[in-house]
């Protein structure tokens, strides 16, 4: 018969509706609960909290008396700093990978929400089709068909009676299949910015490895600083007051040599011998009428567009010529890092070191016009040194020499 039919399919929609709205109830659920460890982002806080406090401690180190002391506590306080940078990048890895964790999980879960309410639409579609083609056929009906009916006038009444009811029941089927519809394509949206997501953490895991591997070569950058130092002083006051008022007068020195037009020679070309290897000025260890060549060496630097930068790369691609023949570096590019930052907030020592021996000659790196200037200097006399033009915003300095 005609209604146990459509009260049968309308019973099978309402089933496949219900059972779609708890899977969506279910999803929203699992979806709004974050596994991201709270112990972590504690972690988190406790060491930005932390790093703060040492920055205050930095900054208050920097503005006491140098003194010998103060400086290794300054150089402790960067590395407990840089240290803290490790673990603060280590457990943003960690956070990150938990929330791909999640994501993951999540996108697991909806993969398969979809999957269900795909079918599931699919077979509501089926059925609502059968019920809009049955009540279709049972909304014509002939007077005369019910008064041949065996049962008579009252079952007229009650199928007209079941016909209103079940098409009230498809104006709301309609309404609830809508809104699956949009439920469907909201849940595929989401997966698709939850695989966006998961990318975007990705990239953010690499960076912050990246981060890392930067932070341990700074920290094994300090610790070596923090060695060079006391080695060089001997953990003695007075030598670190020594070697302070070297680095400071060498570095003025030359600053006042860059602002200035100085005593010009001329033209040279790249490899002509423009002076020879001398220890004048502030040098480290100063000389002595028992050791006079004490301290020789040659601080040879690079101005780029008034920048100082690395000689090395210029030096190994052939772009400059080197100024000494086989000479030992005894001071790189950005050594020194925590003492130079300290003296002059710069990053580490703007040139590099090297000798030869004493009175070793000194060549032009490249083609250029060249200026001599000397200044009071310090320790061993009046400081001497030559900048040379290369033009194109590229100057090299040559200090401590004869």
């Amino acid at each position: 018969m005609w209604i146990p039919s459509q009260a049968g399919m309308a019973f099978e929609l309402y089933r496949m509706l219900k059972r779609i709205l708890v899977l969506l109830t279910i999803f929203a659920l699992l979806s709004s609960v974050s596994n991201v460890s709270a112990s972590l982002y504690d972690e988190l806080k406790s060491n930005l909290d932390e790093q703060e406090r040492l920055k205050g401690l930095i900054k208050e180190t920097q503005q006491k008396e140098r003194t010998l002391a103060s400086q290794i506590s300054y150089m402790n306080n960067q590395m407990r700093l840089t240290q803290l940078r490790i673990e603060e990048a280590e457990t943003k890895i960690k956070q990150l990978g938990e929330q791909i964790e999640q994501l993951n999980g999540d996108i697991g879960l909806l993969s398969e929400k979809v999957l269900r309410l795909e079918e599931s639409r699919n077979q509501i579609a089926t059925i609502s089709a059968q019920r809009v083609r049955a009540s279709h056929e049972s909304s014509y009906v002939q007077p005369f068909e019910y008064l041949l009916d065996s049962r008579g006038f009252g079952n007229l009444i009650t199928k007209f009676h079941y016909l209103s009811v079940v098409r009230q029941q498809d104006v709301r089927l309609l309404k609830q299949m809508k809104e699956t519809q949009e439920s469907y394509l909201e849940q595929k949206q989401l997966l698709s910015d939850k695989k966006v997501q998961v990318e975007n953490l990705r990239g953010q895991v690499t960076k912050e490895k990246a981060n890392l591997e930067y932070r341990k070569k700074e920290l094994a950058i300090q610790k070596k600083d923090k060695e060079n130092l006391l080695s060089i002083t001997k953990n003695d006051e007075a030598n670190y007051q020594r070697l302070l008022e070297q680095i400071q007068n060498e570095f003025r020195s030359i600053q006042n040599a860059l602002a200035s037009q100085g005593t010009k020679i001329g033209s040279v070309k790249k490899g002509d011998k423009i002076a020879i290897e001398g220890n004048n000025g502030c040098v480290w260890p100063k000389p002595t009428p028992q050791d006079p060549t004490a301290g020789s060496h040659l601080h040879f630097g690079l101005r780029v567009n008034g920048k100082a930068v690395d000689p090395i790369p210029y030096l190994n691609s052939g772009e400059l010529g080197w100024p000494q023949v086989n000479p030992i570096i005894t001071q790189g590019f950005g050594e020194n890092y925590s003492l130079y930052m300290s003296l002059f907030g710069i990053p580490g020592h703007d040139a590099i070191d090297m000798t030869v021996e004493y009175g070793a000659p000194i060549f032009a790196a490249a083609d250029g016009e060249a200026m001599l200037y000397t200044d009071p200097g310090c320790g061993s006399g009046p400081g001497k040194g030559l900048i040379i033009d290369h033009g194109n915003g590229m100057k090299t300095i040559y200090w401590h020499i004869q």
